[in-house]
């Protein structure tokens, strides 16, 4: 698997612009090239239909009124449990809009290279999600109260989330066609882990069930228990964990890490077998932010990693797949 280095001179050629996306059940992620440099637009999984236009958070797409506030449901509040749903889709519509804004420009095409989990990916290749989220590519139409923008959809692609992240990998923590690596996401939904020796192992990639939603809602539980620690809700949970060290690990809630998404991590580990010995371990994802200190503790190893930038990781590597295969 080389390592791709592509000088940037035009972001936009003819009204044409490449950018990525990975529309995650907690926040969508896209990045573009602006000025020669990457730039990238992270927002909430929260849209809803509304009944008129309120602020420049509400939109007409095609006709109908959305809103996106943090007063708009998340989509996995409305049921939405596939990332082939409607709602994926008008957030997709909404990180073009964000991109033409930072671009000024009001007419746009565009080149997308999508994200989509392992799972689904060894299912079908993604085809399901891709041809979802792309049945409309031409008059795309939306209306922010000030401007009506017009886009059209010219090229679009998917990719597994993870193997993404293999294209922005600094060569000072892993040479992909040399060392053997295992990639692990940690995921609000789930924890998917891939094989890379020399290539990806798509094959033999494994995605648990449960992710970090999971794990916050137990760890939640358990402080509850604990009037003391002043946990009420999974935001404290999160801010504990960020700010959690060496020095004052809670060795409850280390137990319980350890008794569930450690033991989902360590059970594959274990399908892997020889082919996880001597591997870099690599972590990606929200999660490896939130439990980095966690993570130390449990595996203590000097092959333990922790990808740079890992919320966007996959998202920056999804672009540069994409300046790779499209053309502007």
């Amino acid at each position: 698997m080389e390592r791709t280095v592509i000088k940037i001179e035009n972001e936009i050629l003819d009204n044409t612009v490449i950018m990525s996306t990975d529309i995650g059940y907690g926040d969508v992620k896209s990045a573009f090239i602006l000025d020669g440099k990457v730039q990238e637009i992270i927002f909430k999984s929260n849209v809803q239909q509304g009944e008129a236009l309120l602020s420049q958070d509400d939109f007409i797409i095609d006709g109908v009124n959305y809103f996106f506030t943090q007063e708009a449901s998340g989509i996995v509040e409305q049921g939405s449990t596939t990332k082939d749903s409607d709602l994926h889709r008008i957030l997709l519509y909404r990180a073009m809009y964000l991109v033409a804004r930072k671009l000024k420009k009001t007419n746009l095409n565009f080149k997308i290279m999508l994200t989509c989990p392992l799972y689904s990916y060894k299912a079908d290749k993604g085809e399901k999600q891709l041809k979802s989220l792309t049945s409309k590519k031409k008059g795309i139409k939306i209306n922010d109260g000030v401007n009506t923008y017009t886009f059209n959809i010219l090229e679009a692609d998917i990719t597994p989330e993870t193997v993404a992240a293999c294209y922005v990998l600094p060569t000072k923590i892993a040479n992909i066609r040399e060392d053997k690596i295992i990639l692990c996401d940690l995921g609000n939904k789930n924890i998917s882990m891939i094989d890379i020796d020399g290539k990806p192992n798509i094959a033999e990639s494994t995605a648990t069930t449960t992710g970090m939603d999971h794990v916050k809602q137990r760890l939640l539980e358990i402080a509850k228990a604990n009037p003391s620690w002043n946990i009420q809700t999974t935001r404290d949970v999160e801010r504990y964990l960020k700010n959690a060290d060496d020095k004052n690990i809670n060795k409850e809630m280390f137990n319980s890490l350890d008794n569930d998404i450690f033991k989902d991590v360590d059970t594959i580990m274990k399908k892997l077998g020889s082919k996880a010995r001597g591997a870099k371990i690599l972590f990606l994802g929200g999660g490896s932010v939130l439990l980095e200190s966690f993570i130390k503790d449990k595996w203590n190893s000097e092959n333990t990693y922790f990808v740079p930038n890992p919320v966007t990781a996959t998202v920056r590597g999804a672009l540069t797949r994409a300046l790779k295969k499209f053309k502007i």
